[in-house]
């Protein structure tokens, strides 16, 4: 945060019951593509087996 000026952080936390690397990635990149306005805003990002969600900061 320091480097790069933010006041918010951004945090992505993983529920999978899939946890190899490979089906991290698969969603991570998911996630990423889909809720990149979010994340630069701040946000806590919940990533499940089929969805995702998306809370902005600060809660």
């Amino acid at each position: 945060m320091s480097a790069s000026g933010k006041k918010i952080p951004s945090v992505i936390i993983f529920r999978l019951e899939n946890a190899t690397p490979s089906n991290i990635n698969k969603r991570l990149q998911l996630v990423l593509q889909e809720s990149r306005k979010s994340l630069l805003k701040g946000a806590i990002i919940s990533v499940e087996e089929t969805r995702h969600k998306v809370r902005l900061l600060p809660i």
